[in-house]
């Protein structure tokens, strides 16, 4: 079990003494999900990193609190840290921050930040969202341009990149689909296949699988999931849509949400299949008895 360290052991004291919430560690305070927790919390957090420049790990800690739309009020104080640290896994955590909380109020100023500072990590996520921004579209856009041009870029930098819509960004991609690079061909598949239909049947879902009603689940690479829905099927009695069952349309389905997919057979057993995709060519799977009504979203 893990402990706090002795620092991070004094900053939970002070959020107790403060707020009266008492934390374990740093990672176990429910920012995201709790805002009564987060408008108490977050407060006191926001006094320490600037006593913590000796501790890289505790400063990490307090960042990843920071993840979470309820954090927006902090904004200036989370761009002066941003613009300050030097350590490179507190910068990636801090820009994932500004990726989520940032809005197009703030466009310009932290595009300007962008042009003006060393690239940090997750660079293009951050871009990304920024070209959803009507204020620095265009010139966000023909940076995010110049990077496919001219950049060797890995495929977390490129899954970024086809998240934005603009028709040069597209016909990029569709010229990487015979890539020999597994990892940008899979990318660009996913990004030329958001204009495509879904499988019937297939939906997001507006919540995890009931692990209580799972049957089997395992984490697969795209490829070996071709060949294991087949035997799930057959192993549980159940059909697959055949359009399910290449997993082509996992292609176009966004990473981190869950999908839910409906079976059935004769029998009238219809038990559910979940997948959430984890990477551009990682898939979890999950196998269900049945999904709550209230689980399903709509199709794309």
């Amino acid at each position: 079990m893990f402990e706090a360290t002795p620092i991070e052991a004094v900053i939970l004291e002070d959020v107790k003494q403060k707020t009266e919430l008492e934390f374990r560690l740093l990672a176990g305070i429910p920012t995201r999900g709790n805002k009564a927790v987060a408008d108490v919390v977050l407060p006191v957090l926001a006094e320490w990193p600037g006593k913590l420049a000796n501790h890289d790990n505790e400063r990490a800690g307090i960042y990843h609190c920071f993840h979470t739309l309820h954090a927006y009020r902090f904004l200036d104080q989370i761009v002066s840290w941003w613009t300050t640290e030097q350590h490179k896994l507190n910068l990636a955590w801090l820009t994932q921050v500004l990726a989520l909380i940032v809005r197009c109020s703030d466009a310009e100023r932290i595009w300007r930040l962008c042009g003006e500072l060393p690239r940090r990590p997750f660079h293009y996520m951050l871009l990304s969202k920024l070209a959803t921004c009507p204020e620095v579209e265009h010139d966000v856009k023909d940076a995010l341009m110049q990077g496919l041009v001219t950049e060797r870029l890995e495929a977390g930098n490129l899954s970024y990149i086809g998240q934005v819509s603009d028709p040069r960004i597209r016909r990029w991609f569709e010229g990487q689909v015979d890539s020999p690079d597994p990892n940008i061909r899979l990318v660009a598949k996913r990004v030329v296949a958001k204009t495509k239909k879904w499988p019937k049947g297939a939906a997001y879902a507006g919540q995890p699988p009931d692990r209580s009603e799972e049957l089997f689940s395992t984490e697969v690479g795209l490829e070996g999931l071709r060949q294991l829905l087949p035997q799930l099927a057959k192993g549980f009695g159940f059909t697959v849509p055949a359009a399910v069952k290449t997993g082509v349309f996992l292609a176009s389905v966004e990473l981190n949400r869950w999908i839910i997919v409906h079976t059935s057979n004769a029998a009238g057993f219809s038990p559910h299949l979940w997948f959430r995709l984890e990477d551009v060519d990682t898939v979890e799977l999950v196998l269900t008895k049945r999904a709550p009504a209230e689980s399903i979203q709509t199709n794309q």
